[in-house]
């Protein structure tokens, strides 16, 4: 059952979906964290670590970032993908996209045809991250908007 769809767009997240199915608790939302917009939200769990990421909706993966050795909560930014750390972004059509970011390692490349479900990588702690847990974004033609109102 459709629950949910973006006007104007081919992306459809089901009722209930999550991007790492089995944990539902959001630990930061969007709004402004550390002097910074903080633009996704964050899943996790104290057992997170290494739990699937699945695509939230179908689409193509546009980017793929999967260098950052610094897989551990730290206070401050490493500056591998920006941030994110191990991410990537898989784009919907007609201006939607979700990121995906703190993986442990994306499983999947550049090109590649996803469907809502299909298994991106596993959770980690890259990037700018204080712990295991996975920042999840959703933006249309480029703008953040709040993830929780689409899962």
């Amino acid at each position: 059952e459709i629950s949910e769809c973006l006007v104007g767009s081919e992306m459809c997240i089901r009722d209930s979906y999550m991007a790492v199915p089995g944990f539902y608790h959001i630990s930061y939302g969007v709004g402004w964290r550390w002097g910074a917009y903080h633009a996704g939200i964050d899943i996790y769990s104290s057992n997170i670590r290494g739990a699937k990421i699945c695509a939230a909706a179908d689409g193509t993966v546009i980017r793929v970032e999967n260098y950052c050795p610094h897989d551990y909560g730290k206070n401050g930014s490493c500056g591998c993908g920006g941030g994110y750390g191990r991410y990537c972004i898989i784009d919907h059509g007609n201006g939607w996209w979700t990121l995906y970011g703190h993986s442990e390692g994306i499983t999947v490349s550049v090109g590649q045809q996803v469907k809502q479900g299909d298994v991106l990588g596993t959770v980690g702690s890259t990037g700018y991250s204080t712990g295991p847990h996975l920042h999840f974004e959703v933006r249309h033609n480029g703008v953040a908007l709040n993830p929780s109102d689409y899962v």
